[in-house]
């Protein structure tokens, strides 16, 4: 066996694999880390459709720790039940922060 044929027959299908599962392997974010994106959200960017902003106010709110690691599974979530908000409810939650959370943790149960 060649060594080209030795990297097309092995190698690249496991390199293959490798990547596949690394990019579409996500972990879920627990609940209490989902509500807390939420929190934040609400609070700090509540409109904002931006990962960017959201990863802002991430990582500089968490008590007791100089810098959050970011969770872009958990943002993107929040920002898509945003997202599937219709504009009255948008409106309420850019208003009231209570409203937002409950508007958004809603959204995500479903």
């Amino acid at each position: 066996m060649t060594k080209k044929s030795a990297l097309f027959k092995f190698f690249l299908p496991a390199l293959l694999l490798a990547v596949m599962v690394f990019l579409f392997w996500r972990p879920e974010p627990d609940p209490q880390e989902q509500a807390w994106y939420v929190s934040v959200y609400c609070r700090a960017s509540a409109g904002s459709t931006s990962s960017e902003s959201l990863q802002a106010a991430v990582e500089g709110t968490r008590p007791g720790a100089s810098r959050q690691r970011f969770n872009r599974q958990a943002a993107s979530e929040v920002l898509g039940a945003w997202k599937k908000l219709d504009k009255e409810q948008q409106r309420i939650a850019r208003r009231d922060e209570t409203q937002c959370r409950r508007l958004l943790l809603d959204k995500l149960a479903q």
